[in-house]
């Protein structure tokens, strides 16, 4: 017998395929997910940077999409660790060029992304689509806004790492999820669960804390939290290949940075190059150094969720804090201990909760589309005419 379908059951289905969209699993907020950021099937962490996402077809089904999403929020995950692991490693990287002025290793960093940056384009042929996306209303805007946001979190950041304040740059990226989570709330309409308020109520409890305690005004710190926070909330915004965005965002800056190093550094001298070969290579290194984890992590914004990427963020905060306590000896009193405690217990109750609910959302998927289907078949035999 030949089970066909008509339009009451085509209905039907429809109101099950309305309800597994509903279904939110591992916290798939997509409402505000702009096209741009879909990516195609195949997974591969370098292939991807280097291809403009793509948006799904029109015609797929209700199932197929929602793995699509999945798969979409997973890659989202490595993406933001393997940024975040970066991060977490970069004051080893500036702790070895100390000898060299801040400004200076600020102007290396964006004069020698700008080349890899270009590379990468030419690697992708969209030389011919820079300038239109740079014309698309609000777009330059947008990135000139970015890279005034990233240039001076970099020079705070740096600041900090060389005058020995490695914790105020720790602190500063354990508040940047909570202000993720706020901007999230405030211009995305995310929403936030049960667990993830207990979460950050104790990850405010514990940041709260070590900047009580610790007795100083966190500047710095809070700087850093508004500026990198804001930075990935105008990138979630700014539907632009990853690759055009950060050389749009570098070539903003690069005429003064050059500029400087050029006409004021030491460290572009001939003589400098001949008699600190090591340091130059790390220089020229700054390149790699700012320029991977920044496409790691714009990749990342644009597939998490604002609460998500706000909570994958004690990573880097974690690994700056037990480099500078056990490498570099910074202190480590009862407020900081207290706040590392509270924070311990924030991300324990993110990983439980977030588990519990998407166990939960993946069996409520399984039995709408079970659902779905029986209801199908049984209205479609119960409409054929019997012989």
């Amino acid at each position: 017998m030949k089970v066909t379908t008509t339009p009451a059951s085509s209905a039907l289905l429809t109101t099950h395929a309305d309800e597994l969209f509903d279904v939110e699993v591992c916290l798939s907020q997509y409402t505000h997910m702009p096209e741009s950021s879909f990516v195609p099937p195949a997974f591969h962490p370098i292939a991807d940077l280097m291809t403009i996402p793509t948006s799904p077809s029109p015609q797929t089904t209700p199932s197929s999409a929602h793995t699509r999403r999945d798969r979409h929020l997973g890659e989202g995950y490595v993406y933001g660790f393997l940024a975040y692991f970066m991060w977490g490693l970069i004051p080893i990287y500036f702790k070895s060029i100390s000898q060299v002025s801040k400004l200076d290793i600020l102007g290396h960093r964006i004069t020698w992304s700008v080349p890899l940056l270009v590379l990468l384009l030419a690697y992708q042929g969209k030389f011919r689509s820079l300038w239109p996306t740079v014309s698309k209303p609000g777009v330059f805007r947008n990135l000139f806004l970015c890279a005034v946001l990233l240039s001076t979190n970099w020079y705070f950041f740096l600041y900090a790492t060389l005058t020995g304040q490695i914790m105020q740059t720790s602190l500063g990226y354990f508040i940047v999820p909570l202000v993720n989570i706020l901007l999230g709330v405030l211009f995305l309409g995310e929403r936030l669960r049960g667990f993830q308020i207990v979460s950050v109520g104790l990850a405010a409890v514990g940041v709260t804390i070590m900047a009580v305690m610790g007795g100083v005004f966190p500047s710095i710190a809070i700087f850093l939290a508004v500026s990198f926070g804001l930075y990935g909330l105008i990138h979630k915004l700014t539907p632009v290949d990853n690759v055009m965005a950060l050389l749009i965002e570098m070539l903003c800056t690069f005429p003064l940075a050059f500029g400087f190093i050029a006409l004021t550094s030491p460290t572009m001298t001939w003589q400098y190059w001949s008699t600190e070969p090591t340091m130059v290579l790390l220089l020229l290194a700054g390149g790699l150094v700012t320029t991977i984890p920044l496409l790691l992590f714009i990749t990342a914004a644009g597939r998490l969720p604002m609460v998500s990427l706000g909570m994958m963020q004690y990573i880097a905060p974690f690994m700056q804090f037990f480099l500078a306590w056990l490498m570099f000896g910074e202190a480590f009193p009862l407020s900081k201990q207290l706040a590392f405690g509270f924070t311990w217990l924030s991300l324990l109750v993110f990983a439980v909760g977030t588990y519990v609910y998407s166990s939960t959302g993946f069996r409520r998927q399984s039995a709408t589309i079970q659902n779905a289907e029986l209801t199908t078949g049984e209205l479609s035999l119960a409409s054929e005419p019997t012989a």
